[in-house]
């Protein structure tokens, strides 16, 4: 009855599919590497950068004005990002929707996570791989 459904070009070509995807998947697993530094950005402007060895707490704030008419009324934002066993989280945000906080922690070289309300962006970075958002124009267009 299998032999109904299935001719023989078509289990040619789905073993065909099996071995690519499998390829795919191998390499992508042995190119991807642990990252070396924690780069943290708020309106595109760097915040600071951390080394992912070093087991930390960061607390990232912005938005304190001391100019205007505002000054005082605004009580700014805050991020709370945690360094710890060489992976970052974002642990507590007081913005409405906690997608970042909820995101899953990151180590990996080119990972991110990103508090959109807030404008910050925790990337990881490998020490000498070359990244794309270094270069003018990159990644972060939340500073636009």
């Amino acid at each position: 009855m299998v032999k109904d459904i299935f001719k023989k070009a078509d289990l040619v070509l789905l073993a065909a599919l099996l071995i690519v995807g499998l390829a795919a998947s191998l390499a992508v697993a042995r190119t991807s590497h642990d990252g070396t530094q924690v780069v943290i950005k708020v309106a595109g402007e760097l915040y600071g950068q951390y080394s992912l060895d070093e087991d930390q707490q960061i607390r990232v704030t912005s938005g304190h004005s001391s100019e205007g008419s505002d000054a005082g009324n605004s009580p700014g934002t805050e991020n709370i990002v945690m360094i710890e066993g060489g992976k970052v989280s974002m642990t507590s945000a007081d913005c409405p929707n906690q997608d970042c906080v909820r995101h899953r922690p990151i180590s990996k070289n080119g990972e991110s996570i990103i508090c959109l309300p807030h404008k910050v962006v925790v990337q990881i970075r490998g020490s000498g791989a070359h990244d794309a958002s270094d270069e003018e124009g990159g990644y972060d267009t939340l500073a636009q």
